[in-house]
């Protein structure tokens, strides 16, 4: 009886330790459809445009009324926010615009960067109304990239990231 006590206990441990000991050592399981679903590794070294990241949103009340309404969880990252997955599509020295159209980097549009005026529950989303803006050697434009980036809570909707925010570079693994 003690030994299956112990055996169960072991077993109950592992299945609680295994997922927190996994994140210590850098894998991300992406839930989001902001990029591809899927598995990706916390990796280090330099990042820059095209890069997948892990990011904390800034403490705002854009982020409070995006936790509020369930666009991103409650999670470690100040402000109680979870972190963000996105792609950097501008970098220093890029002219990034907020448009009706979408949102632009370099004269470029980028795919399915449309703002939506409201949710799927008719609740007004954030507008940034036109503006054009050259980053600085701090910022970075982050976006959803892939199927769903259409609907990701991202820069069209809070302007740039300070690359301060940023934790790291995540390669994919296994996506789907």
């Amino acid at each position: 009886m003690k030994r299956r006590r112990i055996a169960a206990a072991v077993c109950l441990f592992s299945v609680i330790a295994a997922p927190g000991a996994a994140h210590l050592a850098g894998l991300r399981i992406n839930r989001s459809p902001s990029i591809p679903l899927g598995f990706y590794w916390l990796a280090g070294g330099e990042y820059g445009k095209g890069d997948f990241v892990v990011a904390c949103p800034p403490v705002s009340p854009v982020y409070e009324m995006a936790k509020e309404r369930g666009y991103i969880n409650a999670g470690f990252c100040p402000g109680a926010y979870s972190t963000l997955m996105k792609r950097i599509e501008a970098v220093h020295g890029d002219t990034v615009a907020f448009a009706k159209e979408g949102v632009q980097v370099n004269g470029h549009l980028l795919p399915m960067s449309l703002a939506m005026s409201a949710d799927p529950s008719k609740r007004p989303m954030p507008q940034l109304g036109d503006m054009e803006h050259v980053l600085g050697s701090s910022e970075v434009l982050l976006m959803g990239s892939g199927p769903g980036a259409a609907i990701s809570f991202d820069s069209r909707y809070v302007g740039v990231f300070d690359r301060a925010l940023i934790l790291g570079k995540i390669r994919p693994l296994l996506t789907w």
